[in-house]
C-alpha cells in the first residue's frame, strides 16, 4: 500500500507583516462569520423561494422576449404575442382587470382593446395546483362577466390556427 503524504495547509501571511502568526481577532471574526453566514444563506434562499411561489405561482415557464420587445413568461405567450404583432392586432400584455366587485385584481395574459376581450393561456393544466388556480380564475371572469378566450397546453402546437379562428370570430362580431 502506497504511503500517503499529508501536507499541512499553509496559512496566509501578508508580506508586510513581520509576525509569525496571523491576527487572532481577525481569525475569530472570520470563523464567526463562517459559522453564522451559511444558515442565513440557506434561510434567505428558502424564504425567497417561498415568497416567490406564494406571490407568483404561475411563473414556471421559460421567459422570452417577443418581436415587440416585451418580456413574457413562457414560449407559448411569446408565440401568441408574435402572432398578434405580425398581424398588426393591438394588444396589452398582462393588463390588470378588477373582478369580484372590484376587490380582486387579476392579470390576464393579453387584452385586445380593439375588440375589448381578453386572451388567457393556461399551459400547465397537468399540475394540480395550477389547474385549480386556472378554474378559480375562469370562475372569477365568468362571475364578473368579462369576455375571455382560453387557450391551454393541449393547443400549443396549433396556437396560431386557434388565434386565427378567435380573431376571425371577433371580426365577424364587430362587422
Amino acid at each position: 500500500m502506497a504511503r500517503r503524504r499529508y501536507y499541512r495547509k499553509r496559512r496566509y501571511r501578508s508580506r508586510r507583516s513581520k509576525t509569525k502568526y496571523p491576527d487572532p481577532i481577525g481569525e475569530l471574526l472570520y470563523l464567526l462569520w463562517r459559522i453564522i453566514w451559511w444558515p442565513m444563506q440557506l434561510l434567505s434562499d428558502a424564504i425567497f423561494m417561498f415568497l416567490w411561489r406564494r406571490w407568483r405561482p404561475q411563473t414556471k415557464g421559460i421567459p422570452s422576449i417577443t418581436l415587440k420587445g416585451e418580456y413574457v413568461k413562457s414560449k407559448a405567450e411569446k408565440r401568441i404575442s408574435d402572432y398578434l404583432y405580425k398581424n398588426e392586432i393591438k394588444y396589452k400584455y398582462e393588463k390588470p382587470v378588477r373582478v369580484w366587485f372590484g376587490l380582486k385584481k387579476l392579470y390576464p395574459d393579453f387584452y385586445l382593446p380593439e375588440y375589448k376581450v381578453y386572451i388567457e393561456y393556461f399551459g400547465m393544466m397537468s399540475d394540480k395546483k395550477y389547474r385549480q388556480a386556472a378554474y378559480w380564475k375562469m370562475g372569477m371572469y365568468e362571475r364578473s362577466k368579462i369576455p375571455v378566450y382560453v387557450l391551454d397546453g393541449s393547443q400549443y402546437n396549433s396556437i396560431e390556427k386557434n388565434l386565427g379562428e378567435i380573431i376571425w370570430e371577433l371580426k365577424q362580431k364587430n362587422s
